[in-house]
């Protein structure tokens, strides 16, 4: 009988063993899930707190000023362009009357 006993409170020293493991693996996976960072919070820390996000700003501001500058040019080449062809035109006359 002793034998049977003893068989028994292997196997009842063995499921809890097997429950405190599983316990403890349970209580460290939720823990560690619970500290874990998401996919999106790690998006929205390299899109804000990045140190070259200053940099960005920097060259955004850049390309703005650069952009509206060269709409000026454009718009002044523009110009130029028209003016040209008013005093060709004027020239033109100017010769025509000339020209016997």
């Amino acid at each position: 009988m002793s034998h049977t006993s003893s068989g028994a409170g292997a196997w009842r020293a063995a499921t809890i063993s097997l429950l405190s493991v599983t316990a403890t693996v349970f209580v460290g996976w939720v823990l560690f899930a619970g500290n874990a960072v998401s996919r999106d919070e790690v998006i929205r820390l390299i899109s804000r707190e990045t140190p070259y996000l200053e940099d960005r700003k920097a060259i955004q501001e850049s390309l703005a000023r650069q952009g509206a500058t060269l709409d000026r040019l454009t718009e002044e080449v523009q110009r130029l362009r028209l003016q040209q062809q008013r005093l060709e035109a004027k020239v033109e006359a100017a010769l025509a009357r000339r020209s016997p």
